[in-house]
């Protein structure tokens, strides 16, 4: 029988403790291809149309996690169909006839595909089942976090690689992605199940050989395991001081990630995972140019508690014309400052100082997401106690700094309950009639325990809008991009501005409208999945 949320979160923190390791092919139940379970990590394909998701397996009732690849687009269709206003003409690449089934509102029969939200007739509920690719699914270590997505080949190519963060095994398991392939579906009913949209096998035939999948219906019940080559679990550390030479494992808990590209002052192309491992404190470097490795692990930043915990959360990097990166601590009332060095022996992770911010708060010790303004001049920073976003001032130029940044609290933003996972877009507004434009900031911030999103203005300061959601929501990802995203990696735009955002604790994904002038601006339109009654 599943856990209530209450217990499910303490196996979570148990494994936290004990930094145990869960062996992706212990025998269990075998997890869902199609539904969302503990939902936790969400990206946005750079293609504008699909959504990768991670589910946690939280409660430890299946074997395993999943990465599922949903269709934002199919979505869209399924809410104008449900509301009866005419279709985006890009619909028209689905069966009406077998896709019918998704919006009959049958009142208490959600199996049935859409019906209105119990308690806010505006949101349209939908089950997940007919917007996932249940042949892309494949099964993953438990307690998936935080994903990122890469684009692979030439410019303008249609394969990614996708990353994830495991703690269960613990591990950062990779993928490679086709996205051409749904080009290529064919528009008859089962069109979501073409198989080989995610490949992290040896041999990705042998997908279409496993128990669970029947090639006369082109369906499966059971999803295909990630096969060891693509979780990265170890290191080699030839020349490294402190390191033993040959194979080892990597820091426990692998939690957040920074995913960055780009060519060094000598003139050498890079392409980078940063890991930030939430137990042990550290950071692991993972070089993506060619077969991904492990390049170099640091040493533990922040003291330990008496748990032997230092509890690094979260990764940014100042930018991109500096390597200075700040990593805070969800244990310790700092932040603490490291750089990339390019060594003759490739990336290399150089600590560096460390700075308090327990002044300004209460405590000041449940530091967890920071992002920088493009331009590295600020940070921003959720905090936990008290609940807030803090400011800070990252400026080189300051005196008494002697070149070194500020790193000086300026502004702290009450939020809502248990601020965690941050995201932040910038755009340009037009003012009064002959004044100049102006580049407006805005932060979305997901608070756990409120069920809420606050959007911030830091330049004000103050918090613009508050959005009610599902029970427990995680992180976010946009599927449009803000003035601050290089145009090289910019989405494409799309008809309607979308937030979306993984409800951990109801295993749902509430789909925010983000359309300027929208009647529904800043409100859930939908959910993709069923939070009535409970999964959990």
């Amino acid at each position: 029988m599943p856990l209530p949320i209450r217990s499910a979160l303490l196996v979570v923190a148990s494994c936290t403790l004990l930094a145990c390791h869960v062996n992706i092919d212990d025998p269990s139940t075998d997890p869902s291809p199609v539904k969302l379970d503990f939902p936790a990590g969400i990206a946005m394909d750079p293609g504008g149309r699909l959504l990768y998701v991670s589910n946690g397996n939280a409660d430890l009732r299946y074997g395993g996690g999943t990465m599922l690849t949903m269709d934002t687009l199919r979505f869209e269709c399924a809410l104008d169909q449900f509301h009866q206003v005419s279709p985006d003409p890009a619909c028209a690449i689905f069966d009406s006839a077998a896709d019918v089934r998704l919006v009959r509102d049958d009142n208490d029969k959600p199996t049935a595909g859409c019906m209105k939200d119990p308690l806010d007739p505006q949101i349209t509920d939908c089950i997940e089942d007919p917007f996932v690719f249940s042949n892309a699914t494949v099964r993953i270590g438990n307690f998936a976090g935080t994903m990122r997505v890469r684009r692979t080949g030439q410019p303008g190519s249609t394969t990614r690689t996708l990353y994830l963060a495991v703690r269960g095994d613990p591990s950062v398991t990779y993928a490679d992605i086709d996205t051409a392939k749904i080009a290529a579906m064919p528009d008859a009913t089962g069109h979501l199940d073409t198989p080989g949209l995610i490949d992290c096998f040896d041999d990705v035939t042998s997908v279409l050989d496993r128990d669970g999948y029947d090639r006369a219906t082109n369906t499966t019940s059971v999803p295909p395991r990630c096969d060891k080559s693509h979780l990265i679990q170890t290191y080699t550390c030839p020349g490294r001081a402190g390191c033993v030479e040959g194979d080892n494992d990597i820091p426990s808990e692998p939690f957040n990630l920074l995913l960055e590209e780009g060519t060094e002052k000598s003139g050498r192309a890079y392409s980078r995972l940063l890991v930030a491992h939430l137990q042990p404190g550290q950071v692991s470097l993972i070089d993506l140019l060619g077969t991904p490795v492990v390049s170099d692990v640091s040493p533990p930043f922040f003291a330990a508690d008496q748990g032997g915990r230092r509890g690094a959360f979260g990764i940014a990097r100042r930018s991109s014309d500096d390597s200075l990166y700040y990593l805070t601590s969800n244990l310790t009332p700092a932040v603490s400052t490291f750089r990339v060095a390019d060594t003759a022996g490739g990336d290399t992770i150089v600590p560096g100082a460390i700075f308090a911010i327990g002044g300004p708060f209460s405590s000041g010790a449940d530091g967890r997401e920071i992002v920088f303004a493009p331009d590295g001049q600020r940070a921003f920073m959720t905090q936990n106690a008290p609940p807030s976003v803090a400011v800070l001032d990252t400026r080189l130029d300051q005196p008494m700094t002697r070149g070194l940044p500020a790193n000086k609290i300026v502004d702290i933003i009450q939020v809502c309950q248990a601020p965690s996972h941050m995201a932040l877009r910038q755009s340009v507004e037009q003012g009064a009639p002959g004044a100049d434009p102006t580049l407006r900031t805005k932060l979305y911030v997901a608070c756990f325990t409120s069920n809420q999103i606050m959007v911030v203005d830091p330049d004000r300061p103050g918090v613009d809008e508050t959005i009610l959601l599902g029970r427990g929501p995680t992180e976010l990802a946009f599927n449009f991009s803000g003035e601050e995203t290089p145009v090289a990696d910019r989405l494409p735009e799309p008809k309607h501005r979308r937030l979306y955002v993984t409800n951990y604790a109801e295993s749902t994904i509430a789909v925010i409208d983000l359309d300027p002038g929208s009647p529904t601006e800043n409100r859930v339109i939908g959910r993709i999945g069923m939070p009535f009654p409970p999964k959990i």
